[in-house]
């Protein structure tokens, strides 16, 4: 849950900062990232709903190695399509996010549920303490992830 926590918001964060660079308006870009995350990663959450606790982790595991390799491939390809796409209107710039956005947005919609299926079936009571430690952990990550971008200098 810690990983989690921590993975989740400086991934989101990381991403929100280049899409308001991209779009060129704050607002826009802070407004659009947010409700595309929402929506594809509510998507990813009740996907997780239909898979069987004896798969949860086995999918856990594979949905975190889908996210790194979403992400490390998104930040390969960003420049490019930041150069294809950059002279275009807002509007088009929307669209061309959404299938950038989405995958993501899905594979992180999927890790919280599938490991409160886990620990519901192996700690009841330890549900309240998964709340609690991604809860902090999202945090941190979001302190960590200001900190080590002005430490490795930000690249949108």
């Amino acid at each position: 849950s810690s990983v989690v926590g921590f993975g989740f918001i400086f991934i989101e964060l990381s991403l929100l900062q280049k899409v308001i660079f991209f779009l060129g308006v704050p607002s826009f870009g802070y407004f659009f990232t947010i409700c595309s995350f929402l929506i594809f990663m509510a998507l990813g959450s009740i996907i997780s709903s239909k898979i069987p606790l004896s798969k949860a982790p086995h999918a856990l595991v594979l949905v975190v190695v889908a996210t790194i390799i979403t992400t490390v491939g998104l930040n390969a390809l960003w420049p490019e399509f930041i150069r294809i796409f950059s002279h275009y209107s807002v509007w088009i710039k929307f669209g061309a996010l959404i299938p950038v956005i989405a995958p993501l947005a899905f594979l992180l919609g999927l890790p919280f549920p599938l490991g409160i299926k886990v620990m519901e079936s192996t700690r009841p009571g330890g549900v309240a303490i998964q709340w609690a430690v991604n809860t902090a952990t999202s945090t941190l990550g979001a302190a960590f992830a200001l900190i080590s971008w002005m430490f490795m200098g930000f690249v949108p």
